[in-house]
């Protein structure tokens, strides 16, 4: 029965007038719920198998306001994701999402989807592996030029859908999923990409997502994976160049999830190398003394990050692993960072908002026990490396030098 009803369908989306009829009557909710009986796995699978079928169905979804009635088909939720359990599925689909035009299906598909609908289709976790393999398999600067059309909509819709509880696990699924840091590399590395991301870092609500995705293991894995792929370095530099991003990032880092998100990625090998790489290029030191000033002046909150931030088990090595790194005491913090307009007063404000009683009974412990392993990692050279740059400088730049290298890095 499934493989007379899959030719039949297969020859509806072929002729042309057929196929016309199907794009009229798909979108209306009482025709995709007549549908239910038909649509099973062993319906759709069938359909999949049919001879021609990624030729005929790339053809009709290229189709014009075919997105409507694809999407009313997703009600269909549980049988379309137990197709993405059959071996063939994401080759089969690759090749469809591959097809010349289709992109502008793609677009209206995001556009026209319930977000509630999409979130029961990415209950079931195979559905993160396929689509992640599909992702995978595209031109991501392809990818980035087709979603720059309509990016504004598309980020708005996606953060929609990120925002409902159900989605961020699979979101987990999918960033973990094999080469998918490769290929969100190279999308973030192209301006359109670049762009695209920004749009949906700015979108109101996605801080909450990130601030959910961050406390999940693999997700830290995914971040210190990508932070290292080619380009994405210049990437955030860029982002850094947006004074509202630079806001954006500074909320977002004064939260105790991202603060001990903070600590795990830094004792990573390597990553301590990288973030010393990333305040070198230029404009990265003017973003770091806007975040000081921004917990220092607009949210007052500096002393509740550094408490914060103090007390995770891993800080005072992190922090320490970013000190011995080389180039971040004389090339970043002596040469760079200290050079900043306005920073003296910064730092003033904020010795006067942490206090006496939180310098003794916070800063001070934490700046101890991330000497004494700052010194253990770099051994008995340490002292003869410090000491010679910080007699270049006057005394007070000596002591902002200092507190620079306390707590603004954290």
């Amino acid at each position: 029965t499934n493989r007379l009803l899959s030719r039949i369908s297969i020859k509806l989306m072929s002729w042309r007038w057929s196929a016309q009829l199907l794009i009229r009557l798909l979108p209306h909710p009482l025709v995709a719920r007549t549908l239910t009986p038909l649509f099973t796995q062993g319906f759709l699978t069938s359909v999949l198998y049919e001879e021609d079928s990624t030729v005929v169905i790339s053809s009709f979804l290229c189709r014009q306001n075919v997105a409507l009635g694809i999407a009313q088909l997703l009600r269909h939720h549980a049988p379309l994701a137990e197709l993405c359990e059959d071996p063939c599925a994401p080759a089969l689909i690759a090749s469809i999402a591959r097809t010349q035009g289709l992109g502008a299906f793609l677009l209206a598909f995001l556009e026209a989807v319930d977000p509630m609908r999409m979130a029961r289709f990415m209950e079931y976790p195979q559905t993160a592996k396929l689509i992640a393999e599909v992702i995978c398999s595209s031109n991501p600067v392809e990818a980035a030029a087709c979603l720059h059309k309509k990016r504004t909509a598309i980020a708005q819709k996606v953060v929609k859908i990120c925002l409902i509880p159900s989605t961020v696990a699979w979101g987990v699924r999918l960033t973990s999923s094999p080469g998918f840091d490769h290929w969100m590399g190279g999308f973030l590395g192209d301006q359109y990409g670049a762009e695209f991301a920004r749009q949906v870092m700015m979108t109101p609500g996605f801080e909450v997502y990130v601030e959910t995705f961050i406390e999940f293991k693999d997700a830290k894995t995914f971040v210190i994976s990508l932070l290292q792929r080619p380009r994405v370095c210049d990437f955030v530099t860029w982002l850094n160049k947006d004074r509202d991003l630079r806001l954006w990032f500074a909320h977002i880092a004064s939260r105790d999830s991202s603060l001990a998100f903070i600590a795990e990625m830094l004792v990573e090998p390597g990553l301590d190398r990288f973030i010393v790489r990333l305040l070198l290029m230029p404009g990265n030191d003017a973003a770091l003394r806007v975040m000081l000033e921004h917990w220092v002046r607009a949210e007052s909150s500096l002393r509740q990050v550094i408490q914060s931030f103090t007390e995770k088990p891993l800080a005072a090595k992190a922090l320490a692993r970013v000190i011995v790194s080389p180039g971040f005491i004389d090339a970043f913090v002596l040469r760079r960072l200290l050079l900043q307009p306005g920073l003296a007063e910064v730092v003033v404000d904020a010795v006067i908002l942490v206090g006496l009683r939180g310098l003794m009974e916070t800063v001070l412990p934490f700046g101890v026990s991330t000497l004494a392993l700052s010194l253990v990692l770099l051994g008995e050279s340490a002292g003869e490396q410090l000491t010679p740059l910080l007699e270049e400088l006057p005394f007070l730049d000596q002591g902002v030098a200092l507190l620079m290298t306390l707590f603004i890095v954290a």
